[in-house]
């Protein structure tokens, strides 16, 4: 709000001296104020383009998270656990680590280890909100994957719930043809 007020005074401080701004004669305020605006404009946009730049600088990312996108989230797990190790700060990388670590769990028969494999998910998925991701993606998986990592059937039917669990681990692994086959 002050800074609203700031610009509304600066605009009324160059209407009270009637400046003329006529072309090739400006006034060294006004000078002043299209610098910090072009800087402000500067440095806004910097984050992302560096961001970018590093992106398309490291090809083992551009692998992990096109794997990703493909739906292998088991085949890009390591990637990302790696990516994540070399730059714990890079928000897309931990958020696609955990959610892939996530859909591995499903890939496992023990229960006990597809838990604990929920819990770690979960636990990755809090570091990628920590950073400062507040994602839809990311908040609906949270709000689905309990702290003890706890699972749910898919039907009290057993045969129903095995065909269903073998297709998400058909899907986590990225073969969909299969899992769409049930």
């Amino acid at each position: 709000m002050s800074s609203t007020r700031s610009i509304a005074v600066d605009i009324n401080d160059l209407r009270d001296q009637k400046l003329c701004f006529n072309v090739g004669r400006c006034h060294l305020r006004f000078r002043k104020l299209s610098i910090l605006t072009l800087i402000c404009a500067a440095l806004m946009t910097a984050g992302p383009a560096l961001a970018e730049d590093e992106a398309k600088s490291n090809p083992k990312r551009d692998r992990a998270l096109e794997l990703y996108k493909q739906g292998k989230m088991v085949d890009a797990m390591p990637l990302l656990e790696e990516l994540a190790a070399e730059n714990p700060k890079d928000t897309a990388v931990v958020e696609s680590w955990g959610s892939s670590v996530l859909s591995y769990a499903q890939t496992l028969s023990d229960a006990d280890s597809r838990k604990k494999a929920r819990i770690r998910a979960r636990s990755i998925l809090l570091k990628a909100q920590a950073l400062g991701d507040n994602s839809d993606f990311l908040q609906t998986l949270l709000r689905q994957l309990p702290e003890d990592g706890s699972f749910s059937a898919f039907s009290d039917k057993k045969d129903v719930d095995e065909a269903m669990q073998q297709a998400e681990a058909d899907f986590a692994r990225g073969d969909l043809e299969k899992a769409r086959q049930g």
